[in-house]
């Protein structure tokens, strides 16, 4: 578990870049990306998806005492300093210029669960474990800070599928009591309010084409295919 003070750690570096932006164009006195409300509560822009403990907190927000409400996120977060070799003709100072390398994954509340015991979709089409991981460069050249984010998502298949854990290697099958109808439904459903959050989304299939994972990757693939959802782009692995 995961919490921050001053900086909200459930956002990605590009949605509180979109929500700023956002916030320019309704009120033209705020100048940058350190302009914002010290009066503001700490939870007023957290998102609720990677805010764990929102309901232990929600008596205190309720009673307006958000000096006492403290988000925590479940997940990883990680940070490294190196320096990369500058070209000899370069002007600047030093033999290396240095980069912080930031890692943070943040692991959605919705459908967690242990792994065979939680799979697939939900009726409200939340994905079993679906972790939302950042990489953060941050880099000085030229006198200017340059910082990179690049986002990626997981999550199980988002079908109705189960695997039971109680064999070595279990072979996951798709629920018998949904119809096809459904699971096209809920993938459907899941894919629309994934994209305004998270742009194009390219589906990069790690199960198995073949034998045990074969019968859930193909419907998986043939239910995408049939949607024929804009920006959603399938690649094999």
């Amino acid at each position: 578990m995961y919490f921050a003070y001053t900086f909200d750690i459930t956002r990605s570096l590009q949605h509180k870049q979109e929500l700023i932006a956002k916030a320019k164009k309704q009120n033209a006195l705020l100048a940058d990306l350190n302009a914002l409300d010290d009066s503001a509560p700490l939870n007023a822009g957290e998102d609720r998806q990677y805010w764990w403990n929102e309901w232990l907190s929600k008596p205190f927000v309720d009673a307006g005492l958000h000096t006492y409400v403290l988000p925590v996120m479940q997940g990883f977060f990680q940070i490294a300093s190196f320096g990369i070799p500058r070209e000899p003709e370069e002007t600047e100072e030093g033999d290396a210029a240095m980069v912080d390398y930031v890692l943070v994954s943040r692991r959605s509340r919705d459908r967690a669960g242990l792994r065979y015991q939680r799979r697939g979709i939900d009726d409200d089409a939340n994905v079993a474990n679906f972790v939302e991981t950042e990489t953060i460069m941050r880099v000085e050249r030229e006198g200017f800070q340059n910082v990179f984010s690049h986002v990626q998502i997981r999550g199980s298949i988002p079908l109705f599928w189960s695997q039971a854990g109680y064999s070595l290697k279990p072979a996951p099958a798709l629920s018998a009591d949904r119809s096809h109808a459904q699971n096209l439904d809920a993938l459907r459903r899941h894919v629309q309010r994934t994209l305004p959050q998270y742009g194009p989304l390219t589906i990069v299939n790690l199960a198995e084409q073949h034998g045990k994972e074969g019968a859930v990757t193909t419907a998986y693939s043939g239910s995408v295919h049939e949607l024929g959802l804009k920006d959603v782009q399938w690649v094999l692995f």
